[in-house]
């Protein structure tokens, strides 16, 4: 999200000029191009998470009025909070080192906490740019649904050059939230479980993104059912 002019002439300094007559005088315009960024990921045992604000400012200070202006900063905020409900919470609010008005601004606050797979984590997120003078001048924020998903797969054939067949075989009742019908196997192996991200945002379906784990087993009965 961009902001869009934050202030033009934040305040107004009445400057006497060389015939005398009071003269309103521009002191301060400034404009920013700030962005959030959020990244999730997992190695099927934990969920990792990143905030990061990002971006350039301008500020261009009337010389006339410069004397009279104090030193600003700008500090970015960055809050990533990971919670299961009824259970762990970590993260929070932090903060990066303050800069000159005129300076890049970025700061990444980065989280993670342990999950089972199939277990609900929510993912809530929010940055803010501050100035020593006029406060808040950019901030968004977000809530995002994480949860590591495993698809449980049965070996149906044994290829020719040493590579498995898989098909998906969810014990029980469960069924997979993420994952293909079928997949492709470099062992032999009897059973094999593809880890996925599930994420949901707002009220749309869920995305599911392969991280690139997959474990295989030897002898019933898989040790996860289809999360």
């Amino acid at each position: 999200m961009k902001s869009s002019l934050w202030w033009l002439a934040a305040f107004i300094l009445m400057v006497s000029a060389s015939a005398g007559r009071a003269t309103a005088q521009q002191c301060i315009t400034f404009s920013d191009d700030l962005a959030a960024y959020t990244d999730e990921s997992t190695d099927g045992t934990y969920i990792y998470t990143s905030v990061a604000i990002d971006g350039s400012e301008e500020m261009i200070i009337n010389p006339t009025c410069a004397p009279y202006l104090p030193q600003y900063v700008h500090t970015p905020w960055a809050y990533n909070q990971l919670s299961i409900p009824g259970g762990a919470i970590v993260g929070g609010w932090e903060s990066g080192t303050p800069v000159c008005p005129d300076c890049y601004l970025s700061f990444t606050n980065d989280q993670s906490i342990a999950a089972n797979p199939g277990v609900n984590v929510d993912f809530e997120w929010q940055v803010e740019a501050i100035c020593s003078g006029g406060g808040g001048f950019f901030g968004t924020d977000g809530f995002v649904g994480i949860a590591i998903a495993v698809t449980t797969f049965h070996i149906v054939t044994v290829n020719a050059d040493g590579t498995g067949t898989f098909k998906q075989a969810c014990p029980g009742t469960t069924r997979a939230s993420c994952g293909a019908q079928n997949l492709l196997g470099r062992q032999p192996t009897i059973w094999a479980e593809e880890y996925q991200l599930r994420v949901t945002i707002g009220g749309s379906g869920p995305i599911c993104s392969p991280v690139g784990i997959v474990q295989y087993f030897n002898g019933p009965p898989a040790p996860f059912p289809c999360t």
